[in-house]
């Protein structure tokens, strides 16, 4: 799923109906015009329990570019983090650390493409002791305002 983008040509959009805090432009994607908005966004998130917690989920007619996942091990003692990413049911492993104590760290080692669906997991061996923010962009494939 998820649209792919080709020539990327743009001009500048006047739409009425994008959020005034979104960059609006028309792309070129698969021979046609099409209007795509984007939007940077962040999430905190304190994980207050040891099972995989969702942090975040791409939603419909969005990919989602995550560069960051900056956490924080408040606790003190060394702590195991997972992230996961769960495209159709499935988790996937992607990353795995271990947070020192008092130690602030960037969980993803490179950046990471979320497509509609997909959902952001993180999981810490040590309940109470990991927070953090997640930042990324988010391209909206907006289909309700065609050219």
């Amino acid at each position: 799923t998820g649209f792919k983008t080709k020539g990327l040509f743009r001009r500048e959009s006047a739409s009425k109906n994008i959020r005034p805090d979104r960059s609006a432009r028309f792309y070129l994607v698969y021979g046609e015009w099409r209007l795509m908005s984007t939007l940077y966004k962040s999430v905190g998130f304190d994980l207050t329990t040891t099972a995989r917690t969702t942090v975040y989920t791409c939603p419909a007619e969005t990919e989602t570019i995550m560069k960051s996942i900056q956490t924080v091990n408040y606790g003190g003692s060394n702590v195991d983090l997972e992230v996961f990413v769960n495209k159709s049911g499935t988790d996937y492993d992607i990353a795995h650390h271990t947070v020192g104590s008092k130690v602030s760290l960037n969980a993803v080692d490179s950046t990471i493409v979320l497509e509609e669906g997909d959902i952001l997991k993180l999981e810490a061996q040590t309940a109470n002791a990991i927070s953090g923010l997640v930042s990324f962009l988010e391209v909206r494939s907006d289909t309700k305002n065609p050219i």
